[in-house]
């Protein structure tokens, strides 16, 4: 038994609930499914650093990591940073004055490629950004000026 706190319980019960819900039979993959990037940054983080799960789910899913990325500490500082990109995107906020946003757009790509070397062919053949980030802002402010 994993010696969770009642706000990581909190989520697996949440995501149970939210697939009985959707009438989604439970299974393990289900809820791994179900869990939220917060969940995933909260097992990493340090109050779990003495628990053996840590190493076991860096180990098990993690493959294509480098070695100097595999500590926890490592793995719950880039999920933080991309859970911080992912909210400020899903809340319509302003990220293209970021100066590091070309970095934190290649770690989600690595990220990815260290939980599955495949779907990271597939983020990038799906992949906008760089025509995007490489157009700038213009084409944007162009359309707000002239559409709006």
């Amino acid at each position: 038994m994993i010696p969770l706190s009642q706000s990581e319980v909190a989520m697996l019960n949440d995501a149970q609930l939210k697939m009985k819900r959707n009438g989604k039979k439970y299974s393990h993959g289900r809820l791994v499914a179900e869990l939220t990037l917060g969940f995933w940054v909260a097992l990493m983080g340090r109050k779990y650093n003495t628990q053996a799960f840590q190493f076991a789910i860096i180990k098990s899913c993690l493959h294509g990591c480098p070695a100097n990325q595999k500590k926890s500490s490592s793995v719950q500082k880039n999920l933080a940073e991309i859970r911080f990109l992912r909210n400020r995107i899903a809340h319509h906020e302003r990220i293209s004055h970021w100066k590091d946003l070309k970095q934190k757009h290649d770690l989600l790509l690595d990220f990815i490629f260290w939980l599955n070397k495949d779907m990271r062919k597939i983020a990038v053949d799906h992949d906008s950004f760089n025509d995007v980030y490489n157009t700038g802002i213009a084409p944007f402010l162009d359309f707000v000026e002239n559409e709006l």
